[in-house]
């Protein structure tokens, strides 16, 4: 299995490299070239007593690669760029003189290349894809799982064609296709059947102070087909108000629920309370059922999140998930304290030994259960700039 992810890695890197290079053969001269190299290096310690590998140290680093090419302003207008990354990890866990574990990751992270126009733009490759109103509780979270209580917003890319168009109107539409796996993604009880593909749509409008939109996605699960419709709003009155509504309907006739709906609404609101004080709420419902074999299960989650900033450099944030069903209560605290290109976050949580967030169980190794930990965040980068790439002169 690991095998096999690292080829297709291999291949996905092969094919965006092969592209590029296509496109700089192609290109004649006049042609604008920036490029960009940055990287973002972050890792930790962190104590968890309730586990059974109670220590824990860990790094990332993700180098990455940018390369624009932008045609004569006199030319089609056309411009081209391209994104490559990598994720190289470790993750060690141990109980004092007793017992480990340490696992390692080497593997693409984003590999893409776009054309872009003024009023459109086609993305190919491993790449990230989220839309949507919420921000804590979030239906529509896909094709990402990111964690709102990580510091670097972690989270893998699909390997997909993202096409965007964008209306005078400010009207936006997304047309995508995506290579199917069977790994469980967020808010998904079956896998893709590896290698077929995947289609989806948005189309996004504006609405009086905010904007709204419809979203559909259709899949091959390994039990059967899946489609998904979705609407979500958002508006900044004299607080912002958003909500998002999916639902899910399965040709699968087992144990799985065939119908889903998962609601989800918020509000922020920032109060005149020093340097100002942020409060986020937001609530779910959701709801799982199979007629067929007469199951039905449901959920219902709160989230309330506070963000103050203490200076220029630091602010604290609080997380709080309360679990209706099961009367859980996940709380999260951290302080971060920024510099020029380094963050230091100390991070706290206290959360059930039992029990997960709702579509987050992909980021429980680092948040689950109680502990305290340390992080610091480290980014860097640098950028050159050349006008003429290419002579064709003999």
């Amino acid at each position: 299995m690991a095998s096999a992810l690292l080829n297709r890695d291999l291949s996905t890197l092969k094919v965006v490299l092969l592209i590029i290079c296509t496109l700089l053969l192609s290109l004649k001269e006049g042609i604008a070239q920036t490029s960009l190299f940055r990287g973002e290096l972050s890792g930790g310690l962190g104590y968890f007593p309730q586990r059974d590998l109670p220590v824990m140290h860990y790094a990332r680093y993700i180098p990455q690669y940018n390369l624009t090419l932008k045609e004569r302003q006199d030319s089609s207008g056309v411009s081209f760029d391209s994104e490559l990354s990598a994720n190289l990890s470790y993750n060690y866990q141990a109980h004092l003189f007793d017992k480990n574990s340490l696992t390692g990751v080497a593997k693409l992270y984003r590999g893409w290349l776009r054309a872009s126009t003024h009023n459109s733009e086609l993305r190919v490759g491993l790449q990230k894809i989220n839309f949507g109103s919420a921000t804590v509780l979030r239906p529509l979270m896909w094709f990402d799982s990111v964690d709102p209580r990580d510091p670097v917003k972690f989270t893998e890319g699909e390997l997909s064609a993202l096409f965007r168009y964008y209306f005078t109107n400010n009207a936006n539409l997304w047309v995508w296709a995506i290579y199917g796996r069977e790994r469980l993604r967020a808010w998904e009880t079956a896998g893709t059947i590896e290698g077929t593909p995947e289609f989806g749509l948005r189309f996004q409008h504006g609405i009086p102070s905010g904007e709204a939109a419809l979203t559909y996605h259709r899949r091959k699960t390994i039990e059967g087909n899946e489609q998904r419709f979705a609407f979500d709003a958002k508006a900044d009155l004299t607080a912002g108000v958003w909500t998002e509504l999916v639902y899910t309907r399965s040709s699968v006739q087992h144990s799985t629920p065939t119908q889903s709906y998962i609601l989800c609404f918020g509000s922020d609101y920032t109060f005149k309370i020093g340097n100002g004080l942020n409060i986020v709420a937001e609530h779910l419902f959701a709801s799982f059922n199979n007629s067929e074999v007469g199951h039905k299960n449901s959920a219902s989650f709160t989230a309330i999140t506070g963000g103050y900033p203490l200076s220029i450099s630091s602010h604290i944030n609080y997380i709080l998930y309360y679990d209706w069903k099961r009367g859980y209560t996940f709380n999260f605290l951290n302080i971060k304290y920024n510099f020029k290109s380094v963050s230091i976050n100390l991070m706290g949580y206290v959360n059930p030994k039992s029990g997960s967030l709702p579509s987050l169980s992909q980021n429980q190794v680092n948040f689950g259960g109680s502990g305290v930990q340390v992080m610091l965040v480290y980014n860097h980068q640098s950028e050159k700039k050349r006008l003429k790439l290419f002579n064709n002169s003999r």
